[in-house]
């Protein structure tokens, strides 16, 4: 009615709301459910109005329909979903909580974080809309406080958590999952506290001068070495070293090692509460396990297999293998249930008969995580074949008439024919700008050259195999069996990104129907059911193959043995998604290049990969020299 915004900043309220509750002498609040109206008190000169007003009387409403046609159902309450901090910005702002053990105002939190950990602080994309939200998410690492308002109006201050400052946990004791709402509330009590919370604050108003002097001085002491060491740190939350500290017991118990299946129900019987990653900012027992690089190894016996755990001895290089079942019995089994199936066996069926025939089930899980894989281990028994259009198990010498042969298309490309290669860039001092697209160890990855000619056009010619083998048309490209044999180009549909790829044919095909290929724009490889495979169209033969072999130039492993999983995991982390730029130092009779990569996009540094590696005793620096059987 005033047509002005109602000034309560201007008594030192927070909320319009808390101004309003002030004036208990004009005001009375009635709560009906979720809606607080407001009455105002009459006093002599208003007392008749109110009397008149109580009076009228309220107009009826002649709704016919009115409590007659009733919704069948309740409107569906959609909860909020729940927000989680990632584990890299828990740890970072736990490395900027350990250097400022006194606080410092939340409107600096964005500059604190960038100087301490050398990049910055991105919130939109994990769903918070501010800063106070995100450290709200994390009680167990930062507790928000009122104190003085600073200069940019803010009075929010951020501190360790109280128990970090004043007891000693243990993991028994620990609950990092509270509710974001009672901490909410906790926040809103300290309003009422903010006189006694004045005069026991140290800080003030030159709290920003203070924090960025402070700043200033550790970056003068401070040489570029050890600030990247700094950066590439890892520094985790008391609450996530009580969790490793508890997955270490876990592990000790069991000297044979487990499968990362039954992490999660061996803990909860051990400790009677259920693992909660995400609340540590870690979306699966793979990735929190590789915390633990350097006291547990990780190992998986087959590519797309489950992870199997053991702890790490001391003088361990290389991860202890899984027990692995005896498939003699087994066999021996099997030869006698395929005899009464001559015409084969539906490989779903499988299982169940063999149950009911030995009383006993395949022995699937651990290393052999489905049927298909055990029977791979079983060819000299059994072969699979596809039955119209079913996958059946049939005796090993079962004989079945082979394939007609189909006519493909003019403009396939048949044997006989190869990728042609990108121009290595020779030794220069000048930096070019790669990608890394696959990691095998740092001295074998491979790397992509960024430009108009082959990045782009690759993404290009990817979104052309989208449409064209997406299409009706692209069932007469479908490869016959007799041309599938080391050294065919092929195009099929990678695993890891559901994205169509010209891939290469690296070993003759499997009994199993398996074969193995190379994705030769991104340099990985993996083994595909021969039915997935497609002929090459002639117009997707033009682009080079954009992959280039690589290694790190003036490097070998640590103490010159073999290179380890967590150096490999070190550089993924240093080069994954991101544009980088190399100095060629080298290139071998292979063609393989020696490389200096550095990280240019921090803001206030640069990074180069190998120093770092060789920082983190994951490789020790040597004059260079090619090592042509780590590239085999």
């Amino acid at each position: 009615m005033a047509g002005e915004v109602l000034p309560y900043k201007k008594f030192h309220f927070m909320t319009s709301r808390d101004f309003l509750k002030s004036l208990r002498d004009t005001l009375v609040f009635v709560y009906d459910g979720p809606h607080v109206i407001i009455h105002g008190i009459a006093d002599d000169k208003t007392e008749h109005i109110k009397k008149m007003i109580t009076k009228q009387r309220k107009p009826k409403t002649y709704n016919s329909l009115e409590g007659q046609l009733e919704p069948k159902r309740s409107p569906r309450i959609k909860k909020a979903p729940t927000l989680y901090v990632p584990a890299f910005i828990r740890n970072n702002l736990f490395k900027v909580i350990k250097t400022f053990p006194n606080g410092f105002s939340i409107s600096i939190l964005p500059e604190i974080y960038s100087k301490v950990n050398g990049a910055k602080l991105h919130i939109n994309g994990h769903g918070f809309e501010n800063h106070r939200d995100l450290l709200l998410a994390m009680p167990d690492i930062v507790r928000l406080e009122f104190g003085r308002t600073n200069r940019a109006g803010q009075n929010l201050y951020v501190y360790p958590a109280k128990y970090l400052t004043q007891t000693k946990v243990h993991g028994d004791k620990n609950n990092i999952a509270e509710n974001k709402d009672c901490l909410e509330k906790e926040v809103t009590t300290e309003k009422k506290k903010e006189d006694k919370a004045i005069e026991e604050k140290s800080l003030n108003k030159e709290t920003e001068k203070i924090v960025k002097n402070h700043l200033a001085a550790k970056k003068v002491n401070t040489g570029p070495k050890q600030e990247v060491n700094n950066i590439f740190k890892q520094e985790y939350s008391p609450a996530c070293q009580i969790l490793q500290r508890e997955l270490l017991q876990l592990l000790s118990g069991r000297p044979n090692g487990t499968w990362s299946l039954n992490i999660s129900s061996l803990y909860e019987q051990k400790y009677n509460k259920p693992l909660e990653l995400k609340n540590y900012g870690y979306f699966s027992i793979i990735e929190f396990m590789s915390t633990l690089g350097n006291k547990v190894s990780m190992y998986r016996p087959l590519p797309s297999g489950d992870w199997f755990f053991n702890i790490r001895s001391p003088n361990q290089t290389n991860p202890p293998k899984p027990p692995a079942t005896d498939l003699t019995d087994v066999k021996i089994k099997l030869k006698q249930l395929m005899s009464r199936f001559n015409d084969g066996i539906v490989i779903e069926c499988l299982n169940d008969l063999y149950q009911m025939t030995f009383n006993s089930s395949l022995p699937v899980g651990g290393v052999y995580i489905n049927v298909e894989t055990l029977l791979c281990k079983a060819l000299d028994v059994v072969k699979l074949c596809e039955k119209d259009g079913r996958c059946m198990v049939l005796p090993h010498d079962h004989s079945m008439g082979a394939s007609p042969k189909q006519g493909s298309p003019i403009d396939a490309v048949g044997g006989g024919v190869c990728y042609r290669t990108l121009d290595v860039p020779a030794p220069s001092d000048d930096y070019i700008d790669i990608f890394v697209s696959h990691v095998v160890t740092p001295g074998a990855f491979m790397v992509q050259l960024i430009g108009e000619d082959t990045t782009v056009a690759l993404d290009e010619l990817m979104d052309d195999l989208e449409e064209f083998y997406c299409s009706n048309e692209a069932a007469a490209y479908r490869m016959p069996s007799d041309l599938i044999s080391v050294g065919q180009v092929c195009v099929t549909v990678s695993i890891q990104d559901k994205n169509w790829n010209r891939a290469l044919i690296t070993k003759e095909p499997l009994d199993c129907g398996f074969v193995e290929i190379l994705f030769v724009d991104y340099g990985d490889i993996a083994s595909v059911n021969v039915r997935s495979l497609f002929l090459l169209k002639e117009k997707f033969l033009n682009l080079p193959a954009q992959m280039i072999r690589s290694r790190l130039s003036h490097v070998q492993p640590y103490n010159l043995g073999s290179w380890s999983l967590d150096s490999r995991r070190v550089m993924l982390d240093l080069c994954r998604n991101k544009p980088l730029v190399a100095k060629v130092t080298g290139v071998d009779t292979h063609n393989v290049m020696s490389l200096l990569i550095c990280d240019t996009t921090h803001d206030t540094i640069d990074v180069y990969i190998n120093d770092v590696l060789a920082d983190q005793q994951f490789a020790t620096l040597v004059c260079d020299f090619a090592s042509s059987h780590e590239l085999e």
